[in-house]
């Protein structure tokens, strides 16, 4: 059993589809030049190269085809992975076991979870959920020798109107985010709920 998977199994039936998986893919790769190297918008010249070469998307359904995508991902390329509800309080669009995957394969830290988990079926709005920012830095050995990632996961709430007769017109949203940089491959991973 993964690491993911003993965090995620307790509340696997709230929080997933016990039977299907749509995880959204967008693929944006770069002309390798100066992507991740924009460290400042001060400096007109780089930000001004900064390119991209080739955008593309594609759904993927089962743990066969995100082990396939994953073994086809590139250096200077960044990927969004976009997990959906139907609706606010019903499960993610997306198995525990591709749920699992994606967060292994990735190496996606621990503290995502706590993001995560305020997510799923659930009967009532939940105003106990942590919100907040998490940061690290990994290194890593590489073929270059130590590698370098960044990661970053937050959940933001906001309200919006929700164009109900009855009740509030006001509904609580949110959005969990993952961001992972490799700053050797110029690789950067997220992961959107």
């Amino acid at each position: 059993m993964s690491d993911w998977e003993s965090i995620l199994s307790p509340r696997s039936s709230q929080l997933f589809d016990p039977d299907e998986s749509r995880l959204e893919v967008i693929q944006q790769t770069f002309d390798g030049t100066s992507h991740g190297k924009i460290y400042s918008f001060k400096n007109t010249e780089r930000l001004a190269n900064w390119s991209a070469v080739d955008i593309s998307s594609t759904m993927i359904t089962t743990c066969g085809q995100l082990q396939e995508h994953h073994k086809n991902t590139k250096s200077s390329t960044t990927y969004i992975y976009i997990i959906r509800q139907a609706h606010t309080w019903g499960h993610m669009k997306i198995t525990k076991e591709l749920a699992c995957m994606l967060l292994s394969l990735y190496d996606v830290c621990h503290r995502f979870w706590e993001c995560i988990s305020c997510f799923g079926y659930r009967e009532n709005d939940d105003d106990n959920v942590w919100e907040g920012i998490h940061t690290a830095v990994r290194e890593r050995d590489s073929n270059d020798g130590i590698a370098t990632d960044y990661e970053l996961c937050y959940l933001f709430r906001y309200m919006t109107e929700n164009g109900r007769a009855t009740g509030s017109p006001w509904s609580l949203r949110q959005s969990a985010v993952y961001q992972s940089f490799e700053l050797n491959d110029e690789k950067e991973i997220w992961i959107l709920i």
